[in-house]
């Protein structure tokens, strides 16, 4: 090889290093986690406490990514991602300490329980017990149910924050 194309090269793989380096970001990074994107989906719709609620609305997600053709192939974040558009719009203006709360969530952050059960849900849906028992289909807040007149759709899934459907 020549001697100007030689330098031309690697002055040009200098150039994408530094710039790769200088773009990187590791919150840019965090936000693409799918650990991430799932703690902020269940702790915005359910909170951070520890409930069987949780592992109901991964339960949710899965079925929605398997079952509905706009869906299929899709992975479990995007899912929640689409699912939840009005978490997410909150998660661009928050405006309570709640959501405040879920908007600055790292993995870090998150709660530990949290972390656990949504890396093995990503690994085996199955070993993450669902309260609803496979029945759910949706989740919502008991005045959207009572506002849409969709309590015929209820599934019974012990107490809960939201409420489960059919």
């Amino acid at each position: 090889m020549d001697r100007p194309l030689t330098v031309f090269l690697t002055a040009l793989f200098v150039i994408v290093v530094l710039y790769a380096l200088a773009t990187f970001s590791p919150v840019r990074a965090q936000e693409s986690d799918p650990v991430l994107i799932l703690a902020k989906t269940l702790a915005g719709e359910a909170g951070f406490k520890q409930r069987p609620y949780h592992a109901a609305m991964l339960h949710v997600l899965e079925w929605r990514r398997k079952h509905r053709p706009a869906n299929i192939g899709a992975t479990l974040p995007e899912v929640a991602s689409v699912f939840s558009t009005l978490h997410w719009a909150r998660l661009k203006n928050p405006q309570s300490d709640h959501w405040r709360q879920v908007a600055d969530l790292t993995i870090d952050t998150s709660p530990e329980w949290m972390v656990d059960m949504i890396e093995t849900f990503l690994i085996d849906p199955e070993a993450v017990p669902d309260p609803c028992r496979g029945r759910a289909r949706d989740w919502a807040a008991f005045r959207v149910v009572m506002e849409r007149g969709k309590l015929h759709r209820v599934v019974r899934c012990g107490r809960t924050k939201n409420v489960f459907l059919r």
